[in-house]
């Protein structure tokens, strides 16, 4: 199995966008985007050239899919607007109708008509199994995006293949809630990859308590001794000063997407736009290039 995360925020922009081969290829919410402000300020022009060329990797790794996975409908995990690049694919999709608030059920059918002749296989997958060859890919029941589902809900997603196991969480936000740990814990993972609590809200939505429970969360992940890798990435790493809570956690199965792919230091371009070092964060830029075509 090879899991290779294209997009996110420790390589610039916001997305947890991962292709998985196995005897299939298989691509997990391939979309992406960049908030219009953060600190008041509008995107680093590094951030916005580092958007399309993480699009133009997409696209690539979308070409040689046979199996499009969307979570859910949130714009940093699909791209409604160019749907061509999944003509003909598998497509397994997040229930449009049912256990989904009012603002993605209208993405969602936004989506759905867009691709209408693009490709007629589309599942739902919400609570399925599904089996391609020797893989199977398992889909947890719909889960709220966070503590509740004020945001609507997500699929979190098993893929195993010959004895090892991928877990990706979608926007489980932490994990925050029991629910979400356990299908992680009861899947029996080798892999994992998690979007993280938002720490970059301490404060303004979440309070300490909020914050420390999501992170018992990951290190009772990290602790199963069959899980080898914990990303964690996404909402986590919208915060420049996540290195704390990896300090706190001290667990070092437990790293950004940007450690995981061998990068010495994240391409943080949104947590650090008040004082993007362009210098340093160019040279990051070329050596996740170099890192990614040799993958």
């Amino acid at each position: 199995m090879k899991i290779v995360p294209l997009a996110t925020e420790s390589l610039g922009v916001r997305s947890m966008a991962t292709y998985v081969e196995t005897d299939r290829g298989i691509f997990i919410d391939p979309g992406l985007s960049v908030v219009p402000l953060r600190y008041g300020r509008s995107p680093h022009k590094l951030e916005i050239k580092q958007e399309r060329y993480l699009w133009s990797l997409i696209k690539k790794y979308l070409e040689k899919s046979e199996i499009v996975i969307i979570t859910h409908y949130h714009y940093d995990h699909h791209n409604p607007d160019e749907v061509e690049v999944m003509s003909d694919k598998k497509l397994l999709i997040k229930d449009p109708e049912n256990n989904i608030n009012f603002s993605q059920k209208k993405r969602a059918a936004y989506f759905l008509e867009k691709i209408k002749g693009i490709t007629d296989s589309i599942s739902i997958a919400d609570g399925m199994n599904f089996r391609y060859g020797e893989t199977v890919i398992e889909f947890s029941p719909p889960l709220p995006h966070g503590e509740d589902t004020q945001r609507g809900y997500v699929i979190e997603v098993s893929i195993e293949y010959r004895k090892e196991k991928f877990l990706f969480t979608s926007d489980v936000q932490g994990p925050a809630i029991k629910e979400q740990k356990d299908f992680i814990i009861d899947m029996k993972p080798s892999h994992v990859y998690i979007d993280g609590p938002p720490t970059y809200l301490l404060d303004i939505y979440y309070d300490r308590t909020h914050i420390e429970r999501c992170l018992r969360n990951i290190v009772d992940v990290a602790e199963r001794d069959d899980i080898k890798t914990v990303v964690v990435d996404h909402h986590f790493m919208r915060d420049k000063d996540y290195q704390r809570y990896l300090d706190e956690i001290n667990n070092n199965k437990i790293m950004p997407v940007s450690t995981y792919l061998g990068l010495p230091s994240p391409i943080n371009l949104e947590a650090e736009r008040k004082n993007v070092d362009s210098k340093s964060m160019e040279l990051r830029i070329e050596k996740l290039k170099k890192i990614l075509k040799e993958i």
